[in-house]
């Protein structure tokens, strides 16, 4: 990996980082989730897009890759921090539901002296 691929990295990170800080004055703001969901689904849309776009032949010095990450990073936020919010507001998580483990009452120990 060169330098110019790990600065490139680096601006999707502070870029994901600006959004964060702004989307709550934007309407991402919920109370269902934490303050740095938005950044996180920034940097991984922002990683997966800059990723999506190299594999599919675009340069990092062609306009193209710069303004899907660009328009497509905050999209996926806005999307992604309103479908969380309505799945959490709902009472249905995103986790996967453990198990419960049934307690018998039907054990009876008899200690004799």
């Amino acid at each position: 990996m060169d330098f110019i691929s790990l600065l490139n990295v680096l601006f999707i990170v502070i870029y994901a980082g600006i959004l964060g800080l702004v989307a709550p004055y934007v309407g991402v703001k919920s109370d269902n989730y934490g303050s740095w969901v938005p950044t996180a689904l920034g940097v991984i849309s922002g990683s997966l897009l800059w990723i999506i776009g190299t594999w599919a032949g675009l340069h990092y010095d062609q306009v193209w890759i710069w303004l899907i990450v660009m328009l497509g990073m905050p999209a996926a936020m806005w999307f992604g921090a309103k479908y969380i919010d309505s799945r959490r507001a709902a009472g249905k998580s995103l986790k996967p539901v453990a198990k419960k483990v049934s307690s018998s009452n039907d054990d009876v120990v008899i200690l004799s002296a």
